[in-house]
């Protein structure tokens, strides 16, 4: 078994989605199930909405329960442009799991996310200067990946691809192509943790002898009524869903400024909640986000934010049928399945990369679609 320790939700259903191409029975957890029958077990642990010192604490749980499962490796799935508490929580994992050493290669070429000289780049801009530079919790102010890890020069060692592998520390692997995935998996000692996105990890399961990938066709699900939730602050999809709105597409914005920091208007909650409701009996499709500009002049925490999303899911959940929620944004999708008391999902199907549709435990027949935010939802999906 392997066993994956995700940071975020759509990082784990990304994992997941790859464990389906090599035909493994995947299961998605928010804690350690010791009776799992899963090839591949992942656990997210939602560390890059919490505090650092949140974030370590979980980690150094999650890692004491798997020890007991004794998996075939252990791999630390990171955002690949490395937001969230990523040498903290990999430091404490060292730590839990008595792992001399390290290896993070956190660039997804598949994506246009390289890491050359040091430098990160995202479709060839150094990443401080693309759309991530405006990430309401983790900004990328720097290129540089050691500042990007806000670690000394003296914590990391960056290696290039055909360069040596250490015993011991932290060391970040530089990718520029494919091949260097393949460089990094092919050298790689099991006996240290593995950290990265989901290229790295689609690169260790290739270059392993016990794994292949699947030759069968996958299995394509037909969607019921589809409510998408969009948590997502990059600029790209915020764009898509007002042309969709333009367009008189079925979208609606949640009234962000009926929410005060102790408890929501509850009529206009209840009355908007309603609409949406409305617009999925006579759609069966509604869009839900968040008015970035009301945002704005609302002044409310992302936290907030989450918590007032959670809340018009589980409300609107209540009102009609939903057979398809799809969600973008990890710390968005973490917190509706937390409202809704979903702890376990089984991916179903990849309806793109990094785009995983799950089967989910919940009172009514539901199928749950994550997304990171930054990544592009399958064309025509949401098209009027």
């Amino acid at each position: 078994m392997i066993a994956v320790i995700a940071d975020d939700l759509t990082g784990a259903a990304e994992i997941g989605g790859i464990g389906l191409q090599y035909d493994l029975k995947v299961e998605i957890s928010t804690s350690v199930n010791l009776n799992t029958q899963a090839d591949l077990l992942i656990i997210n642990t939602d560390a890059r909405s919490k505090s650092e010192t949140e974030a370590v604490s979980t980690v150094k749980a999650v890692c004491h329960e798997l020890k007991k499962l004794r998996p075939s490796f252990i791999y630390k799935k990171i955002d690949s442009i490395l937001r969230g508490h990523v040498l903290a929580e990999i430091t404490a994992e060292l730590m839990e799991l008595a792992l001399p050493a390290a290896l993070i290669v956190p660039a997804n070429p598949a994506l246009n996310r390289t890491l050359v000289n040091r430098t990160y780049f995202v479709n060839q801009i150094p990443v401080h200067q693309t759309a991530f530079q405006h990430d309401p919790e983790f900004p990328i102010v720097h290129a540089d990946v050691v500042r990007m890890l806000r670690a000394e020069e003296e914590q990391i060692t960056v290696l290039k691809p055909h360069e040596a592998l250490l015993d011991a520390g932290i060391m970040v692997g530089e990718v520029e192509s494919n091949a260097d995935l393949t460089a990094w998996a092919k050298q790689v000692n099991y006996t240290m943790l593995l950290a990265g996105a989901s290229g790295f990890f689609t690169a260790l399961l290739s270059s392993h002898k016990e794994y292949s990938k699947s030759t069968q066709s996958p299995v394509r699900f037909a969607f019921g009524t589809m409510l998408h939730v969009s948590g997502t602050t990059y600029q790209e999809n915020v764009e898509q869903i007002k042309n969709i709105h333009q367009k008189g597409g079925p979208v609606s914005y949640i009234p962000v400024n009926a929410w005060q920091i102790a408890s929501a208007e509850t009529s206009l909650i209840d009355n908007w909640c309603e609409h949406v409701a409305l617009l999925l009996e006579q759609n069966h499709k509604a869009i839900i986000a968040i008015d970035q500009d009301n945002v704005a002049s609302s002044a409310l925490s992302a936290t907030s934010l989450r918590k007032l999303t959670a809340l018009v899911v589980k409300k609107i959940l209540q009102l009609t049928q939903v057979d398809d929620l799809f969600i973008e944004g990890g710390s968005t999708a973490a917190a509706i399945l937390d409202d809704l008391e979903i702890t376990t999902l089984y991916p179903l199907d990849e309806l793109g990369p990094g785009i995983i549709r799950n089967k989910a435990n919940y009172p009514q027949e539901l199928n749950i679609t994550l997304k990171p935010g930054s990544y592009r939802w399958p064309a025509g999906l949401w098209e009027v």
